[in-house]
């Protein structure tokens, strides 16, 4: 059974950078929807586009997933 997480981050807070290029905050964050194994996750549907899902694959072992409408998509960080 999917386990609903009420974790969010918010970062910045809209502010455009500055002319010498340093950042201004940027506004929005995300929230992880989801918490769950890979199994129960992948057989999920009818999830919003978008949706993060965080994965416990195994002990230590951990994903997050991104909904694209009809696949859930392993994020990779490279």
């Amino acid at each position: 059974m999917p386990i609903g997480l009420g974790v969010s981050l918010g970062v910045g807070g809209g502010k455009p950078s500055t002319s010498g290029g340093a950042p201004g905050g940027g506004g929005g964050g995300f929230s992880i929807g989801v918490r769950d194994t890979r199994a129960n996750i992948v057989a999920r549907t009818g999830d919003p586009v978008g949706t993060i899902a965080f994965v416990t694959s195994g002990p230590n072992e951990y994903d997050l997933m991104v909904y694209d409408g009809t696949n859930w998509q392993i994020y990779f960080n490279s």
